[in-house]
Formats: structure tokens, sequence, C-alpha cells
């Protein structure tokens, strides 16, 4: 079984478009021969299964058949719960003990503190 030619490109190229080439072999699916001195020296392809690009899942998403009434209503219950929890743990009121003592830890003295 023939398969089809791989595209080649030169070493220089491959060497000053790394970023670039990675991202075609990985987007494209397709393989590419890297030549030095007119021989293909090495080869970059793709490693399995590709990520979908933003447009592939926008598109799968599309194609979905809608979600019933009820799952649309408990997501919306469930966001309206979060939206009214505190924004961060800070604003949450929690009982400090009064002094270090109290909670068993004691405070370090710093060097210049430990001289006096």
């Amino acid at each position: 079984m023939k398969t089809a030619p791989k595209p080649v490109v030169s070493a220089t190229y491959a060497a000053k478009n790394f970023g670039a080439l990675v991202d075609r072999v990985r987007e494209e699916q397709t393989a590419y021969g890297i030549e030095s001195h007119g021989k293909v020296v090495a080869h970059m392809t793709p490693a399995g299964q590709r990520a979908p690009t933003v447009g592939e899942f926008v598109a799968w998403l599309q194609s979905r058949p809608p979600l019933p009434a009820e799952v649309l209503d408990e997501i919306e219950q469930a966001s309206k719960e979060l939206r009214a929890l505190p924004a961060r743990i800070s604003e949450v009121e929690t009982a400090e003990p009064a002094s270090p003592r109290q909670s068993g830890r004691t405070r370090r003295r710093t060097p210049a503190a430990r001289r006096r």
C-alpha cells in the first residue's frame, strides 16, 4: 500500500518555526519530513488524538439535542444559589480565638526579640 508523500521542510525552517510547525502537525494531523542537506533526516508526526478546536467544540454542542426544561431549571436554581454564596472565604464569619494562647499556639519570637 502506497502512502501519500508527506510535506518536507528544511531543518533551518523547522528550527526557526518549531512552535508553528508543532501547531500545524497537531491541528492538521499531518506528518512532516525534516530535510537537511537534501535528505530527510527526521519526521514530525502527530501523537495520538488531537484536542478539538473551540469552533469544533461549539459545532458539536450545537449538534446535540437541547436539554430538557427540568434540567435547565435545576441548573438555573443551582446558579442562583452559587451567586448567593460569599465571594471570598474572608467574608464568612468565623469564631477566631481571642489570643494565640487560647488556640494552643504560641507566638514565635524573632531573633532580635530573643536577645532582649
